[in-house]
């Protein structure tokens, strides 16, 4: 009678805010590794820049990663709120983590470990990202696919709001690089997508410009 006693009093209830918090470290856990991963490419670049050969549609994706990982990094604890309110059930926290695990998945794919040559020879950044750029492109139709169901189901968003056309605009464009592999094409979707990615992190402040000229109007 103690004992259970005592292992009562001992027991912890996990609720909802605690589930939502160890979700969010682990997130972050597997972002960070992602962006170091990204970083640390970066820097092994630069210091072996005579031995490889840049491609400004790798380097122009490799931005857009960066960008989309700290925003959703940063978007997390808005997220929270959203969670705590709402609540989180299993498919939700399976759904959530797939995200930064597509992404690290994404990022080592364009960030690989590398043997540069020495000598003449020099690395091509734009054959490494065409020989990747199948998988790659696969793993973001599947963020946008994500995305698109966490927006509705937690967000509340309908088909109405801009967020849902950006994904299914950028969902997409990643599917017709997947299905079309051509050098041309990856150079118009890394535009692209840079261009959805700048516009969909500052979409937020085009709905308060909006808003306030409607309201002085």
């Amino acid at each position: 009678m103690w004992l259970a006693q005592t292992s009562s009093e001992m027991a912890v209830s996990i609720n909802d805010a605690d589930r939502i918090d160890f979700l969010i470290v682990l997130i972050g856990v597997i972002l960070g590794l992602s962006i170091g991963k990204l970083v640390n490419f970066a820097g092994d670049f630069l210091f072996h820049r005579k031995n490889g050969a840049a491609s400004w549609t790798h380097g122009l994706f490799l931005l857009s990663m960066f960008l989309f990982q700290v925003y959703y990094w940063w978007d997390m604890w808005e997220l929270k709120t959203t969670l705590i309110k709402g609540g989180i059930d299993f498919w939700i926290f399976i759904r959530m983590l797939l995200i930064p695990l597509c992404l690290y998945c994404s990022t080592a794919l364009l960030c690989p470990r590398l043997q540069y040559p020495t000598g003449e020879e020099k690395l091509s950044m734009r054959d490494l990202f065409e020989d990747h750029c199948r998988p790659f492109y696969l793993f973001w139709i599947v963020l946008c696919v994500i995305g698109i169901s966490q927006g509705m189901d937690i967000r509340k968003e309908s088909f109405h709001d801009p967020q849902i056309y950006l994904r299914i605009i950028a969902g997409f464009t990643f599917l017709i690089g997947f299905l079309v592999k051509k050098r041309w094409l990856n150079n118009v979707l890394a535009v692209l997508i840079f261009g959805l990615l700048i516009l969909y992190i500052t979409l937020p402040l085009w709905k308060d410009f909006y808003s306030n000229l409607i309201g002085e109007s």
